[in-house]
């Protein structure tokens, strides 16, 4: 699934035969083309996620500690 979504130029769509994603993957932004399907989301990252507006929001709270979560 690609979460960047559909618009205007953009057409992402879920399919089983092949990927098909809005735009490739840009490394430079820290974006990554991740293989692993987890069973169940982090309920730390939904909760953050649901109480976010924007990305401002979203951003504020990958530096408050939501990093640590996807640090190795």
């Amino acid at each position: 699934m690609d979460a960047r979504g559909n618009r205007p130029g953009l057409d992402a769509q879920f399919r089983i035969d092949k990927e098909k994603i809005a735009r490739p993957v840009n490394e430079e932004f820290g974006e990554e083309d991740n293989q692993i399907i987890f069973k169940k989301p982090n309920q730390t990252v939904v909760q953050i996620l649901k109480k976010s507006n924007n990305t401002k929001e979203l951003w504020m709270q990958w530096e408050l500690g939501l990093i640590d979560l996807f640090s190795t």
